[in-house]
């Protein structure tokens, strides 16, 4: 994405009534992980006090299969 449509992106989340769509999208948009990344997110995975997130990736998902 390019910056404007990055910005586009953020504003149109802003705008939704589902509470839950604007964290969504924001960790879309400023980690880049894909969009099944983001679906398995719990809130452990999220350390406020670091600001990080940690996202398990599609290879290491399979690997506990």
């Amino acid at each position: 994405m390019t910056a404007e449509e990055l910005d586009r992106f953020i504003a149109v989340s802003n705008t939704q009534e589902r509470a839950e769509v604007r964290p969504f999208c924001l960790v879309l948009a400023h980690t880049g992980c894909r969009i099944s990344e983001a679906l398995v997110l719990t809130p452990l995975a999220v350390d406020l006090e670091q600001q990080t997130i940690t996202l398990k990736t599609l290879k290491q998902r399979g690997a506990e299969r």
